[in-house]
């Protein structure tokens, strides 16, 4: 019976966590509002005049299915928490611009435009 009930309380847990809402801050700026959505870990979603940024988008870190055309997605680092190479193919589109850095861009991702410019 206890095994039961630990059980039914990790499953609550579950799809509490994945139910829940995302946490969100609105910067107002002189160009109109900034809203950042924290989705998880290093998961970030910056919506700024129409435009959608999405920063380390990793499929397994939450629902991004309410983020639609996204306009650019900047990967961080290599990490497998942060860089998700075939998520990343599934969420662009003709319009997207993909900023990775080297370390990421050097692994060989099959169907992404890179194109390598060397930072000031």
């Amino acid at each position: 019976m206890k095994t039961i009930k630990i059980c039914l309380c990790i499953i609550f847990i579950l799809v509490a966590h994945k139910a829940r809402a995302y946490g969100q801050d609105i910067i107002t700026t002189n160009s109109g509002p900034l809203t950042i959505t924290f989705i998880r870990h290093a998961s970030l979603a910056f919506n700024f005049n129409g435009k959608l940024i999405l920063v380390d988008p990793v499929a397994k870190m939450g629902d991004y299915s309410k983020f639609k055309l996204v306009d650019i997605i900047l990967v961080t680092h290599e990490h497998r928490d942060h860089f998700d190479p075939a998520f990343i193919r599934k969420l662009r589109w003709a319009g997207t611009k993909v900023v990775l850095t080297r370390a990421c861009a050097a692994m060989g991702v099959s169907g992404i435009d890179v194109r390598i410019r060397n930072m000031p």
